[in-house]
């Protein structure tokens, strides 16, 4: 069960959940153009009829926000030309818009202002950018109205991937010592949205079946996997894809 703080009605815009299926931007040649803008949105992971969460989020310019933030899902070898436009009140620090692999430099932005950011990602694999408004700290320091702010980079190889879900785990919440007992007003969404509200998914026995999981949350012990078997091809982080032999 989830409890959820009761908030006021405000102006918020519209924020809807992304299931991850579809990417951001638009190819002009070999460059993904996207256009980001980072605003308060009224979240509803516990559905349409849940109590209104207000959170930072992405979105794409002309659409609503999303949780999560927008994909940017291209082939290895394209060169992303990316504008961020800071509507929050406050300074917005954005981690993970780079090339691969490696750390980058996170890109600061105003209030009100605009940056342009130009990267070309050249090693296949999973990554994720991400943002907060409170400081230089590390992804598990975010306030929980910055929680939400963050997205998947998907690199797939010249040839093309497997066909793939994505899901992104994430956690309203303050962060607190692994062992400390969650807080009742924390909620926990998977593509945005918290359980039973969360996406069912059907498969015929047989399939196979690829997943591409990202921590987007304060908590190292998120999710956990029960009731079938699955073989992990890769891990990494937000700077690199570390593949790994089937004897691993």
């Amino acid at each position: 069960m989830v409890w959820l703080v009761s908030m006021a009605p405000s102006a918020a815009g519209a924020l809807t959940t992304n299931d991850n299926t579809r990417p951001a931007g638009r190819f002009e040649e070999n460059v993904l153009n996207v256009r980001l803008v980072a605003d308060i949105g009224s979240w509803r992971p516990n559905g349409p009829q849940g109590t209104p969460i207000e959170i930072a989020a992405f979105g794409e310019e002309g659409a609503d926000l999303s949780i999560p933030g927008p994909l940017i899902r291209v082939r290895e070898g394209t060169t992303v030309a990316l504008t961020l436009r800071n509507s929050l009140g406050s300074a917005l620090r954005v981690n993970g818009l780079c090339a691969r692999p490696g750390t980058c430099d996170p890109v600061s932005i105003a209030p009100g202002a605009t940056q342009d950011v130009r990267f070309t990602l050249t090693a296949p694999g999973t990554y994720f950018y991400w943002g907060t408004t409170t400081g230089g700290g590390p992804i598990a320091s975010r306030s929980r109205r910055d929680s939400q702010l963050g997205g998947v980079i998907v690199v797939d190889p010249r040839d093309g991937s497997p066909a793939d879900r994505i899901f992104v785990i994430s956690i309203f919440g303050e962060p607190l010592p692994e062992d400390a007992p969650r807080n009742k007003a924390d909620a926990f969404a998977i593509n945005g949205s918290s359980w039973p509200h969360t996406e069912r998914l059907r498969h015929d026995v047989g399939d196979r079946v690829r997943w591409r999981v990202v921590n987007l949350s304060h908590s190292s012990h998120a999710m956990h996997l029960h009731g079938f078997y699955f073989t992990v091809e890769a891990t990494g982080d937000i700077a690199v894809d570390r593949r790994l032999a089937p004897g691993q």
